[in-house]
């Protein structure tokens, strides 16, 4: 009895197959990890606006003194700046003086609402007056209809924090501060580095308390 020749090894057609298959389910987990960290850098953007409106927030409630830099004053109010086109969140606060306010027989509410936009002045305390978005640009701001506005300058009040809002770039050109009340503006966040795709963005809405919400795209 003749016993047929058994080939064990794998064809060149066989090899080549394999090969492609690996080569493609390793390119689908690269592209799900990409799109993975580039929703994680968004939604880390979005977290340090939540985490600076809460800052400016809780400033205002315990009426937080400003550092030496700034003259160790008690400002009538806190609050932060985002624009579009940059990648940094702006810590401000007023140079109208809650003491001030409090010798005068006014609140920081009626000196706020009667007051000049130019006595809004960046916090200068080192590193601590802004905070880098790293790598995450403001593409865009919109109001309730909307409408694009170039930035957006979010303050609460000391002591009752209550909120106001300027969408005049620099904060500290603002003429008025209009009470926020019923307005809610969104915040587009993109990724700002090379080889970044447009699709990956995130959309930061802020609430006239304060709050925000972050919705992935």
């Amino acid at each position: 009895m003749k016993w047929k020749k058994q080939n064990l090894g794998f064809t060149l057609i066989e090899a080549m197959v394999v090969v492609f298959i690996i080569g493609l389910f390793s390119l689908i987990a690269a592209l799900g990890y990409g799109t993975a960290t580039r929703q994680k850098i968004l939604d880390q953007a979005g977290r340090k606006i939540s985490s600076a409106l809460d800052r400016a927030r809780n400033y205002s409630i315990f009426g937080q003194k400003v550092g030496e830099d700034a003259g160790d004053k008690y400002p009538c109010g806190y609050g932060i700046s985002i624009e579009n086109g940059k990648s940094r969140i702006e810590k401000i606060y007023t140079s109208w003086d809650r003491l001030n306010a409090i010798n005068t027989d006014t609140t920081c509410d009626e000196v706020i609402k009667s007051g000049s936009g130019n006595n809004i002045q960046f916090e200068n305390t080192g590193d601590d007056s802004g905070s880098d978005l790293e790598g995450v640009m403001v593409e865009k701001i919109t109001n309730s209809s909307g409408a694009d506005v170039n930035c957006l300058t979010v303050l609460f009040s000391v002591p009752r924090g209550m909120s106001y809002y300027c969408t005049t770039c620099p904060p500290k050109n603002c003429t008025a501060l209009q009470t926020f009340s019923e307005e809610i503006f969104t915040s587009t966040l993109k990724i700002n580095q090379e080889g970044s795709s447009s699709e990956n963005k995130a959309y930061v809405k802020v609430y006239p308390n304060g709050n925000v919400e972050i919705v992935q795209q």
